[in-house]
């Protein structure tokens, strides 16, 4: 009878260890994910602070913007620029194209400038001054001192 009740903890001991190693190796094999902020960061240093709706104006008005600074797009199809456009702006891709060719034909305005991925922006960033750009980082990631961050949103 003991014998019985010895087995019968063992096997409830190798179900309990089995179920314990299938989660363990479940977890060894899910990626791993950092979260992630949009920052959108000017070459100069700037007296405040953006608000959301300001940092909106910046890139829909262009050069024409009041607050004195040129914006810089990411190229199109790049996660930040989707990101950007969805969370900032409020549009879709193709609605902007739209708005801008619009601009464009009627002489009011040119759109920023593409200038290719999150390392070319803070690139272009550290070497020029009076432009805005935006770029995405890990949590664990840091922001050159020469960047100046106006604005930033957590993405997950």
């Amino acid at each position: 009878l003991n014998l019985a009740f010895i087995r019968l903890g063992i096997l409830m001991l190798l179900r309990k260890l089995r179920v314990a190693l299938a989660l363990l190796s479940i977890m060894l094999f899910l990626p791993f994910s950092f979260a992630q902020k949009l920052i959108i960061a000017s070459s100069t240093q700037y007296q405040k602070d953006l608000s959301k709706e300001n940092v909106k104006q910046i890139f829909m008005l262009g050069q024409k913007n009041p607050f004195g600074l040129i914006p810089i797009n990411q190229s199109v199809g790049n996660k930040a620029r989707t990101i950007f456009n969805s969370t900032i702006v409020g549009l879709t891709e193709s609605r902007l194209q739209s708005y801008w060719s619009q601009m464009r034909f009627s002489g009011r305005n040119h759109q920023p400038f593409d200038i290719g991925n999150n390392n070319d922006v803070i690139q272009f960033l550290l070497e020029k001054q009076g432009y805005i750009g935006y770029f995405l980082v890990d949590d664990n990631e840091g922001i050159p001192n020469n960047i100046f961050v106006v604005f930033s949103i957590d993405i997950n």
